[in-house]
């Protein structure tokens, strides 16, 4: 393994190719930055134009294998790079927001494509920008630049595709985790629902019986004046007869009585 500059691996921003002999009707693969997602790092909204709405414009232009490098603040940092996909005419155009980096020969667009999404790369690449605040980019000149570590292309092969299994594997987990987080959301709502219903300690309640409680006070002067007007919804749910409903209000001032008479 030796250490390159990323310019030695890819050519970055190559010029547009010669397109004057292609028909305008020609169909081709327009990628705005919002078709980009920034979680997966893949061209995950591809759109097609024809080569006559475009042609004349000044987006940036690519191939099947580029990888694509948004170069604007806060698309750069979230991570917004990808592989431009298989294209049935070879051609694609896209934001020109986004640098362009051809992987030469022996050199495999995967591995380009990991190493420049690494956070401590995007770190780089942050501190590297210029301009206004909010229309913050990094230069051409920072990817030029950059060193990297380079191998043989059956090596990088290799790399590659651990880290697409690994990756893989985190969006796996990542989905199940989200499964759960609503599943527990869903458990604690339901919970919350049969306990103010009284569902949840019917049993128990039968073999404990419990006094009524009484109502709850009413709002204070201070609550009443700042009450917004809103329809009373204690009628949405039916409680138990032994229970009854308290405004927090009633609830955190019986709260505050009981700390001050342990205080």
């Amino acid at each position: 393994m030796i250490e390159v500059s990323i310019s030695e691996a890819c050519d970055v921003n190559p010029p547009k190719p010669k397109l004057a002999s292609l028909s305008d009707d020609t169909s081709v693969l327009f990628v705005p930055m919002a078709a980009v997602d920034e979680v997966s790092g893949t061209v995950s909204e591809p759109e097609f134009r024809s080569l006559g709405e475009v042609r004349k414009k000044s987006f940036r232009s690519f191939q099947p294998g580029d990888v694509i490098f948004a170069k604007i603040t806060p698309c750069m940092e979230n991570g917004k790079c990808a592989v431009v996909p298989p294209i049935p005419s070879g051609i694609g155009f896209g934001s020109t927001e986004f640098h362009v980096l051809r992987p030469k020969a022996g050199v495999d667009p995967r591995y380009i494509w990991h190493f420049v999404r690494q956070d401590g790369f995007r770190r780089h690449a942050r501190e590297a920008m210029t301009g206004t605040v909010g229309q913050e980019r990094v230069p051409a000149s920072f990817l030029a630049e950059a060193p990297m570590p380079l191998t043989s292309a059956d090596a990088q092969q290799v790399l590659a595709d651990l880290l697409d299994s690994s990756l893989a594997a985190a969006r796996s987990a990542g989905r199940h985790l989200e499964a759960a987080r609503r599943a527990v959301t869903r458990f604690r709502q339901a919970t919350f629902a049969a306990a103010s219903s009284g569902r949840l300690t019917a049993d128990w309640r039968e073999a404990n019986p419990m006094p009524v409680v009484a109502p709850g006070p009413a709002l204070s002067s201070k609550a009443a004046t700042n009450s917004s007007g809103a329809p009373n919804t204690n009628d949405l749910t039916e409680v138990p007869e032994t229970w009854a409903w308290w405004t927090i209000e009633s609830i955190t001032d019986v709260m505050k009585e009981r700390n001050a008479a342990l205080a």
